[in-house]
């Protein structure tokens, strides 16, 4: 049986870095706005054509102080590459 753990909403739209990984590779990165994680991720998978080979996710809040210091404008909210990610500071496990 699944359980369902209560999500903590923000009172205000928050920061979200959504990372989203195939099997076997990275799909893609996006700094998302929005109200819960679970709303980060359902933008961020709206972000990609292909959302069907989607195995692993992983979303965590991002400061507005960090964003605006290290994210420009035109990289938020749009599905961003390894190397786009890895210009705003981004790096691998274990790096």
């Amino acid at each position: 049986m699944k359980q369902r753990i209560a999500e903590k909403r923000l009172t205000a739209p928050g920061w979200f870095y959504v990372s989203l990984s195939g099997v076997s590779a990275l799909i893609g990165a996006a700094f998302v706005e929005a109200s819960s994680k679970r709303a980060a991720v359902k933008a961020a998978r709206g972000l990609t054509p292909i959302r069907d080979v989607i195995a692993d996710v992983l979303c965590l809040p991002v400061e507005s102080k960090d964003l605006q210091r290290h994210v420009p404008v035109a990289l938020r909210n749009k599905l961003l590459t390894e190397s786009q990610i890895r210009k705003v500071g981004g790096k691998r496990p274990g790096e």
